[in-house]
């Protein structure tokens, strides 16, 4: 699958990056919601990973922006967050998140919601290039 991943967080992007790509998907990064808006419009990715809390554009913000714009509706959306209250998961579903995992996230978690996003969208898997 071709990946977008949202997160401020440098360290932590290099990690997941890592690890996806391990698992064959393809990753574009983006460092904060409004790089990751731009780079979708201009994408073709299947999904988005995105952090809550980043600057310029916040997780459910970005989430509400994809789920308005033409070239977003169908991606499937993963919040990744600190926040690991029902509160807030129910304000990431509200936003448009697909699915939700609290950070740290173990990544098997992480690669289970996308095999999920692949069985309810139908994205074939792509391997990474």
């Amino acid at each position: 699958m071709r990946l977008l991943l949202a997160d401020d967080d440098e360290i932590l992007r290099c990690m997941l990056v890592h690890h996806l790509t391990q698992a064959g998907h393809s990753v574009d990064e983006a460092v904060d919601g409004a790089d990751a808006l731009t780079k979708i419009e201009t994408g073709n990715h299947d999904a988005v990973i995105c952090d809550w809390e980043m600057p310029n554009l916040d997780g459910p913000d970005l989430c509400r922006a994809i789920r308005a714009g033409r070239h977003g509706r169908n991606l499937y959306v993963i919040m990744l967050t600190g926040r690991d209250t029902m509160l807030a998961q129910a304000e990431g579903y509200d936003a448009g998140a697909d699915a939700f995992l609290t950070k740290p996230c173990d990544t098997t978690d992480l690669l289970a919601a996308l095999r999920t996003a692949q069985s309810i969208t139908g994205m074939p898997q792509r391997k990474a290039s």
